[in-house]
């Protein structure tokens, strides 16, 4: 369970050995802390982002890759015979399996005025604790080292290893008062709200030499996530001799979207901010505030580069603004990019422009447009339908809309919503006039794709367009920017080699794990530069790298300079290795793999990289040493470890050759309308090294019904053996009631991409009490960031609404509940009718996110989990909860029943998971 300490502002004395530097006078430091000394970095339970959290791992890491002066946090738990251990939560059921080894043994108390069942410390002894093993207790994060079986260690044994630092946090010491358990030495502490704080600081000072507060308290965010004008606290608390430490900082947590995803800007928002520094952060990823105070912090925006590796743009700022747009463009040259870029497209009249797809439904509105018709399939370009550049002239695109991409939006990571419609598409020329005016940059790189088709199928030349522009705009002839042309092409690179001076990048399309000698000379005789995947020098398996690859050192030795991509900040694009920091991953591929230039979305986190203070010398710090892959793989036991993995193939000259580029048809092929009639493509291929088939279907069906087609497809991929997927694509299709039935010869998984819509005649639906429905189907998996539209609004008008006034006025998000029954829950031993099968259900209920919910509840239980106990729900959060009861059985409460998840923020009733 993730621990927000959101609602209690926590006041606390130093305890035991908590190494913290005297107070003095910050005159003359150029840190704004309260002593004029570096913040204080604190572990919350160790290196708890990575191992569980309070373990001998987490605890052991934390001082090898942090700030040598960096602080231990134990969460103190009394057990029944007094024994003070580690563990970070009340509810020992939420980081053990203590479940399972006392099955019987959960009890119910009042935890703070709330009912709360599970399994507590004060119920048993520590020697019956011994049998139980610490797992990890946030279940976004990996699982795969609980099989360590980590004892439950003692503060006295955390003690004992003589950290370098330890704080003792005693949170439920009335509870444990209740249970005639005391702590020798305890932290005062008082739930106080932030208007209440600002009031007592003088108080606060009688007894206490500082406060630790969430860091919404310092930087509060509005309902959208985004930053608001920091508080006084900290100023304030200074004023009165107060050092402030500051909780809930976690980087596989999402915050502000004003911090890009990149947990170090946060940070030096705290540290680094021109008026104020917090004395110390909580965090579950030391490593982190480590690389910002030691490494960051006061570098200012004039420091110079240290390091050589070029910083290129993957379509300008794209993880900022929509890609490859002017706002795009000029966020990448205030970030201090190297190298801009811009991948040409061609418009139906032959303007050359910067997109980042060919098929405009990618980054643009157009599937919602006047021009949605346009949508045809072109196998030679990609798989599936799209709405190409060259079906309208670059007039029409002016008119289009940019859309943000946002890639991990399966992940519910959306990049910066508030502008993910903003800024204009530039053609190749603006682009260049842009780029020549921006003298911060080291040069351009023009990617050039369907060079073939464009020239066969459309009678369009890119390859002179873009020489043209070139020419035009004087780039042939000048030396302070670089020109870089990038293809995965050879033959397109070849009709470049007329121009000196523009350097030739050829880009692998594929995972490799090495490179063919003959194949790499191959290269040489065309390119001057390779672009490799991230995959291609550390390969991973289930998020963890397993090795490092010969790619890089092969083709270096070839004197090639190597350029990896894609890097983006978001936490789910990173193996676990790079504990979910992008400074981190970077790192270890610069300083560790030796590449010479990274392709990423957001310039601004790997250009500040480049100007760091530690990475480059001869001895840098821990925390600033690259990663060694596989190493994390190495600590999981065998029975956790993942399948292995076919490694990946070499690249060999049959890779590299390319047919010479087609002439330019003197006239393009008439394109015939589109057609009315539905179209339906199978397309079934088999992964190499494994025995996966992928099953997709594709259709233009829109706004017809769909579900004969999903039943044939399903009946079909139900009777393959092996594993298969259904995958439905970026489109809308119109189901009406639909069964799909097992049993299925092997296991099927469904990735829902596109929107799924009910019906709304009333016809298709007279006596039927379902939507879609699953049968006799073992280990269906269904994934995916689609949308399923039952289409409610068009029921509402023959449901009870003439009972309930407030029926119709239910909104999607951010949802007030006017005394409904049972507000939030998940209810699997529900029955619609009377003749249920008895039995527990082999549907597990994953990944159930509730957001900010809030209201009354008709009913006493206003959130109720009760899901399957052979198949427990995994993954639920619970994010800021505020429900009420006012009826007469007494105060509102939660029930869970085989749940397992995350409360973060207000919990009103008090979580159970």
């Amino acid at each position: 369970m993730y621990n927000s300490r959101a609602q209690t502002l926590f006041l606390f004395l130093l305890l035991h050995s908590v190494l913290l530097a005297p107070l003095v006078s910050a005159a003359g430091s150029k840190w704004t802390t309260l002593s004029g000394n570096p913040p204080k970095v604190i572990a919350n339970g160790g290196f708890s982002g990575i191992f569980p959290s309070s373990t001998s791992y987490a605890y052991n890491l934390a001082p090898l890759i942090s700030v040598p002066d960096v602080v231990l946090w134990c969460d103190v738990q009394l057990t029944k015979d007094g024994v003070g251990i580690c563990a970070p939560d009340l509810l020992l059921s939420n980081s053990s399996d203590i479940a399972d080894i006392f099955k019987k043994r959960n009890k119910a108390y009042l935890v703070n005025g709330v009912p709360t069942k599970g399994w507590f410390s004060v119920d048993f002894t520590f020697k019956e604790l011994s049998t139980v093993a610490l797992t990890q207790g946030v279940y976004s994060r990996s699982n795969k080292f609980d099989g360590n079986a980590f004892s439950i260690l003692t503060v006295q044994e955390v003690a004992a290893t003589k950290p370098p630092g330890f704080w003792l946090n005693v949170q439920h010491d009335q509870f444990f008062t209740q249970h005639n358990l005391r702590q020798d030495e305890t932290d005062p502490s008082m739930n106080q709200t932030y208007g209440s704080l600002l009031k007592n600081l003088t108080f606060i000072k009688t007894f206490a030499s500082g406060i630790m507060v969430p860091k919404s308290y310092i930087w509060p965010v509005d309902a959208n996530d985004y930053l608001l004008p920091h508080t006084s606290v900290v100023l304030d608390a200074h004023k009165e001799g107060l050092e402030v430490f500051v909780s809930d900082f976690s980087n596989d947590v999402p915050f502000s979207f004003n911090y890009s995803y990149d947990p170090v800007t946060e940070f030096l928002n705290y540290f680094d901010n021109g008026v104020f520094s917090v004395d110390g952060v909580l965090a579950d990823f030391p490593i982190t505030p480590s690389e910002a105070i030691g490494c960051f912090a006061h570098l200012g925006q004039n420091a110079s580069a240290q390091a050589k590796a070029l910083v290129i743009s993957k379509y300008g700022a794209s993880g900022d603004y929509p890609g490859c747009t002017d706002l795009a463009y000029m966020k990448a040259i205030d970030d201090h990019v190297d190298i801009l870029d811009c991948p040409v497209q061609l418009a139906k009249d032959g303007t050359p422009f910067c997109l980042s797809s060919i098929n405009l439904i990618d980054s643009t509105t157009v599937a919602q447009s006047i021009f949605s018709n346009l949508t045809k399939s072109i196998p030679e370009i990609k798989s599936g339908s799209g709405i190409f550049t060259f079906s309208l002239t670059w007039s029409q695109i002016q008119t289009l809309t940019p859309s943000i991409a946002s890639p991990y939006a399966g992940y519910r990571l959306f990049r910066n919503p508030k502008s993910k419609t903003a800024g204009k598409y530039l053609t190749l020329a603006d682009f260049l006039t842009l780029s020549k005016k921006a003298g911060s940059l080291t040069g351009v790189l023009i990617s050039i794709e369907n060079a073939a088709y464009l020239a066969e199928a459309q009678g369009l030349d890119v390859v002179q367009a873009v020489k043209d522009a070139l020419s035009k705009a004087s780039y042939d002839n000048q030396v302070a920017l670089r020109v870089m042309i990038q293809s995965t092409n050879s033959s397109v690179l070849e009709k470049f080699k007329d121009k000196a001076n523009y350097e030739l990048v050829y880009k692998v399309d594929e995972n490799i794990r090495d490179a063919a000698n003959s194949a790499v000379g191959d290269i040489k005789k065309f390119a001057h530069a390779v672009v490799v995947n991230k995959a291609s020098v550390f390969p991973e398996n289930n998020a963890f790298l397993t090795r490092e690859t010969d790619t890089v050192s092969k083709l270096k030795s070839f004197k090639l300079p190597v350029y990896v991509e894609t890097f983006s900040n978001e936490f789910v694009s990173q193996a676990w290795d790079f504990f979910s920091d992008a400074t981190v991953e970077i790192n270890s591929y610069v300083m560790g793999a030796n590449v010479d230039g990274v392709i990423t979305d957001y310039p601004k986190t790997a250009a500040r990289y480049k100007r760091n203070l530690c990475s480059f010398g001869k001895n840098p710090p821990s925390y600033m040493t690259p990663v060694q892959a596989g190493s994390l793989m190495q600590v999981i036991t065998p029975g956790y470890l993942p399948p292995a993995e076919a490694p990946y193939p070499v690249l060999t000259v049959s890779d590299v050759d390319e047919s010479p580029l087609p002439p330019v048809s003197a006239t393009p092929p008439s394109s015939s309308p589109v057609s009315n009639q539905p179209m339906r493509i199978h397309i079934a291929w088999k992964v190499a090294g494994c025995n996966t088939w992928l099953v997709v279907y594709l259709s233009t069906f829109l706004g017809k019904r769909d579900e004969r087609v999903f039943e044939n497809v399903f009946n079909k991929v139900c009777q393959s053996e092996g594993r298969n997927l259904i995958l439905i694509p970026r489109e809308t299709y119109m189901l009406g009631p639909i069964v799909l039935k097992g049993p299925c010869k092997g296991q099927v998984e469904i990735q829902i991409i596109g929107t799924l819509k009910a019906l709304t005649n009333k016809v298709s639906t007279i006596n039927v009490n379902h939507w879609i429905t699953f049968r006799y189907i073992d280990r269906l998996v269904l994934r995916g960031g689609g949308e399923l539209d039952g289409q409610g609004p068009s029921a509402w008008g023959d449901n009870t609404c003439s009972k309930n006034p407030n029926c119709k006025a239910l909104p999607i998000v951010n949802i007030i509940m006017n005394n409904v029954n049972n507000p939030i829950i998940i209810d699997q031993q529900y029955c619609p009718s009377r003749n249920c099968e008895k039995g527990d259900s082999q549907v597990q209920i994953r990944d159930v996110k509730f957001r900010n919910i809030r209201g009354t509840s008709s009913s006493k239980v206003a959130v109720a989990f009760e899901c399957s106990k052979g198949k427990p729900c995994e993954n639920i959060e619970l994010n800021n909860i505020n429900l009420t009861y006012h009826g007469a059985e007494g105060v509102v409460a939660s029930s869970c029943s085989n749940a397992k998840g995350i409360a973060i923020g207000q919990q009103q009733p008090g979580s159970c998971i």
